[in-house]
């Protein structure tokens, strides 16, 4: 039977073994929390920039049982999420940190496995708060609201939007009281505490020589966006005057909380990511390997190389940079590269050509907006991009990442191919108050450097000018 395709995410260095893993998640570790997992997938890899691609029935099936999970079950997910995200975060952080020449080869892969076992695990978990996983939840709000609000969408935004600071303002909120307090002994500890943070996509960690550097210059992050009590204010408005009952206000609380689980869950595989680089920097260099060439492995490929003395040739790893397509295919992992990859991209037409100048995406914060257009892609340039970012752009990216906040701050609006309710984008924007569309699927194509566009996030839709 043939399989449909839908592109949900893009994302910067996911080489194979990264591919491998994270695949796996949503065929292991999702169904332990959803109750069913992924059967068919793609991630599409070219030098690691990679496009992943959910088939439909997957995700029409994680829907129904979305729904069921936030209903039923949100708070034992949410206690469980943040439980392993603690745990996950000390262990990731102590092999991070671990001086790795005197290990044995086996002792590295023992690290390595135990690793990309504590990324599945995360990994799972994050996809619990997928966009297509509350989307029932969303629509349940709206049809609540209809005929009750004038405006469902906007009601359901404000009684959605945290009433708490996220990891990321609460990171702003910590640097500001100690370079305000000169409280030099807590430069360590917030180094330790938010290093990863903005770390995916290949970025390091700053070190914390340059986070000392910063306090003793009194450098300070600005606080921005609100401090939360107008959105308060408005929730208690809206749940007394359309007479909310307990069970909704119960699922607007749920998206709330996943709003910032999502984050910290994140933030915890990243952690695990960088563990993994490190353990596979040391690897590469006793096998006379580069980091990439190690990278565009498999598990299994690796064991093989350090136990039996078996190895990957060169020019295959080269072949694998170049493109390389991981896959589920009902319910089993596999990869292809070359014109097999080829192949199966045209085979299920993974790559489409777009001709139009207008889109429509989900509301994520409201309000209007006309500027020119700087797209931020997540690959090797993303800095630069970020620099040529100027006050009153219209930010437009394949999604939002905490590394992004230098370009969101000079946003007069964010348009995003991807993302849901609880993702960094809708996050952000409204911490920040700036009009916001996500989930448009091809803005990124569709819209270049410079064009001039039209973003009206209170109907939906982003144009051409």
């Amino acid at each position: 039977m043939k399989v449909t395709y839908r592109k949900m995410w893009e994302s910067h260095m996911v080489p194979l073994i990264n591919s491998q893993w994270n695949l796996q998640a949503c065929q292991k570790e999702l169904p332990k929390h959803l109750g069913v997992g992924y059967r068919n997938s793609a991630m599409v890899s070219r030098h690691a920039h990679v496009e992943t691609y959910y088939s439909e029935e997957d995700m029409e099936r994680e829907t129904r049982y979305g729904y069921k999970m936030f209903s039923e079950h949100a708070g034992a997910l949410a206690e469980l999420s943040l439980k392993r995200v603690e745990e996950g975060f000390h262990i990731s952080s102590s092999m991070y940190d671990k001086e790795l020449s005197s290990c044995s080869d086996e002792e590295l892969l023992t690290l390595m496995i135990e690793i990309l076992r504590w990324s599945k695990v995360l990994m799972g978990l994050y996809h619990t708060t997928q966009p297509q996983c509350l989307e029932l939840v969303r629509k349940e709000f709206v049809a609540f609201l209809e005929g009750k609000a004038g405006d469902p969408t906007q009601a359901f935004i404000d009684l959605t939007a945290p009433t708490t600071p996220s990891i990321l303002k609460q990171q702003e909120l910590d640097w500001a009281k100690i370079v305000e307090e000169k409280d030099e002994t807590a430069v360590k500890k917030f180094y330790l505490k938010y290093r990863f943070l903005g770390t995916d996509e290949g970025f390091p960690p700053t070190s914390l020589e340059e986070h000392e550097k910063r306090f003793k210059e009194g450098k300070r992050t600005e606080v921005t966006g609100n401090d939360f009590t107008d959105i308060k204010k408005e929730q208690e408005r809206l749940i007394k005057e359309y007479a909310i009952p307990e069970n909704i206000q119960e699922l607007a609380k749920t998206v709330q909380e996943f709003s910032h689980i999502r984050l910290e869950v994140r933030h915890g595989w990243v952690s695990f990511e960088w563990a993994n680089r490190h353990v596979m920097e040391e690897l590469g260099r006793r096998y006379g390997l580069t980091l990439r060439q190690i990278e565009n492995h498999i598990k299994e490929e690796i064991i093989a190389m350090v136990k039996e003395g078996k190895r990957v040739p060169e020019e295959e790893l080269a072949r694998r940079d170049e493109l390389f397509i991981g896959f589920l295919k009902d319910g089993e992992f596999g990869f292809k590269v070359g014109k097999e990859a080829k192949d199966f991209i045209k085979r299920n037409e993974l790559e489409k050509e777009l001709d139009m100048t207008e889109l429509k995406g989900q509301i994520a914060s409201k309000g209007y907006a006309k500027g020119r257009a700087t797209v931020i892609k997540a690959d090797r340039d993303t800095m630069a991009e970020i620099v040529k970012m100027k006050k009153g752009d219209i930010l437009i990216a394949t999604q939002t990442k905490p590394l992004f906040m230098p370009a969101i701050e000079k946003a007069a609006a964010i348009v995003t191919d991807e993302g849901g309710i609880t993702g960094h984008a809708a996050i952000v924007s409204r911490e920040f108050g700036v009009p916001c569309l996500i989930a448009t699927q091809h803005a990124t194509k569709i819209f270049k450097d410079g064009d001039l566009i039209e973003v009206d996030a209170n109907t939906g839709i982003v144009r051409k000018l």
